[in-house]
């Protein structure tokens, strides 16, 4: 999400100058795209749920992501981030 905002955000002249935050978007997507594998499913980032009371109950969340339920990453597919236009 920050990723996004951050992106959008700069398409948008909010953020400016716009080379003051190509680090940052780059270092970012590399942090999203790591976790991709082959097959295009996100490892390592826990599934949408409610409130839990505790940590232990987040990290027993299962950490197999294949779609967002609103519309964001749905099975995300890439092989290298070198070539990709992150905005």
């Amino acid at each position: 999400m920050t990723h996004w905002a951050i992106t959008t955000a700069v398409q948008h002249g909010f953020l400016r100058p716009r080379s003051q935050w190509d680090t940052c978007i780059r270092t970012l997507w590399r942090g999203v795209a790591a976790t991709v594998d082959a097959t295009g499913a996100v490892a390592g980032v826990c599934q949408g749920g409610p409130i839990y009371r505790n940590k232990t109950d987040y990290f027993e969340r299962p950490h197999a992501y294949e779609a967002s339920a609103c519309g964001g990453v749905v099975r995300l597919q890439t092989r290298s981030t070198s070539n990709l236009n992150l905005y």
